[in-house]
């Protein structure tokens, strides 16, 4: 609890490094590479200001969190490749996925010295929910935040995570539901016989350790509108 807070606390502070809206009304594509790079100090030139104008350390301000004064001293400091006026040119993050998504917007939050990312809703524990979503792009974001590597993962919903262990396995169980519930639908099943069909179950009881109220959550709050989303696209 004590580290949760002091992570929560560090990323409600900073200014947004990398941030993904999805909304339905977003249209489809996404970002290139992130166009920035991790600067070590002992690697540093000459002093900041020589080396940037003002508008070009504001920024560096704004990406690093830091003030003028202080950043020369980080130990990393986060550069740009290629200098824009919108921080969100440098998010390593898609910006936008297809419609399909019912909730409103999405945050994600990445601090890339710190190797922090905080999800958002995106993740959620120890049991993700599902309803209105999208899993076909659902596991497509997931894929981003997993190509960022971080070290450490704050959740909307659970215990902060220092790994990517349960991430991969929400993207690996909505992959599984897109997979199955597509090859079904294209044999002619129904919607009520692919639901019974699709369960999850031989992986349920590592979730939920066969507790009843996790059981409940499992299937009807995650498995279940997913497979119907799936079936639905």
């Amino acid at each position: 609890m004590h580290y949760t807070h002091h992570v929560r606390r560090a990323i409600g502070a900073a200014s947004i490094a990398a941030l993904i809206a999805i909304s339905q009304a977003a249209s489809a594509g996404t970002q290139g590479a992130a166009r920035y790079r991790i600067e070590p100090r002992a690697d540093r030139g000459p002093a900041l200001k020589d080396r940037y104008n003002d508008d070009q350390l504001a920024l560096l301000e704004k990406l690093n969190r830091s003030d003028r004064a202080h950043l020369a001293r980080l130990q990393q400091l986060t550069v740009p490749v290629v200098w824009s006026t919108d921080e969100l040119d440098y998010s390593p993050l898609p910006q936008r996925y297809e419609p399909g998504i019912e909730w409103p917007t999405y945050v994600v939050v990445y601090l890339p010295g710190r190797g922090i990312v905080a999800s958002g809703d995106l993740v959620g524990a120890p049991v993700p929910f599902a309803f209105g979503s999208h899993p076909g792009s659902w596991v497509k974001v997931l894929d981003s935040l997993i190509a960022l590597k971080p070290r450490v993962i704050v959740l909307g919903h659970g215990p902060v995570q220092r790994d990517l262990g349960y991430v991969r396995s929400v993207r690996d169980w909505l992959a599984r539901i897109v997979r199955e519930t597509s090859a079904a639908r294209a044999r002619g099943d129904s919607l009520s016989a692919v639901l019974k069909k699709v369960t999850l179950d031989d992986v349920r009881v590592s979730v939920t350790k066969d507790e009843k109220w996790l059981n409940f959550l499992f299937r009807s709050f995650f498995v279940r509108p997913a497979v119907q989303a799936a079936y639905g696209t």
